[in-house]
């Protein structure tokens, strides 16, 4: 008789703000600021989590139905899905950098330590599509 165990593999979410102000990402739901991360300029918010196999893995809070990227100056960008959530709406609301769907940044692996990497970048090209 053999034993067995099996690890879940964990997935390391990075957000990166290449732009040169920094940036605080609001994250709500009805309303209500549910999770709220600052990231200065050049740096980046790194976070590794299990995931389960052949599953998407949302970083962030599911429930997400708006969030806000504002710059350290006051401008921002909103993104808003109609009142449903961020999360598994994709096909009804895209965006081009969406925080529930790494799948909308890159991928990469380190094939030394396995370690799996997805990451979001933001940069002075989404600063100038920032409102004020």
């Amino acid at each position: 008789m053999s034993c067995t165990f099996f690890v879940k593999p964990k997935e390391t979410f990075i957000v990166q703000n290449e732009a040169d102000k920094a940036i605080t990402i609001s994250f709500f739901s009805r309303s209500v600021l549910i999770e709220s991360i600052k990231i200065d300029s050049h740096k980046q918010y790194e976070k590794t989590i299990n995931v389960e196999l052949g599953s998407t893995t949302s970083l962030f809070n599911e429930k997400t139905d708006s969030l806000i990227i504002q710059f350290s100056d006051n401008k921002y960008l909103k993104q808003y899905c109609q009142g449903l959530t961020l999360y598994g709406n994709f096909d009804k609301c895209y965006y081009e950098k969406n925080l529930l769907d790494f799948a909308t940044g890159s991928y990469s692996r380190n094939n030394v330590s396995g370690k799996v990497f997805k990451t979001i970048t933001f940069d002075n090209t989404d600063y100038m599509k920032a409102k004020l």
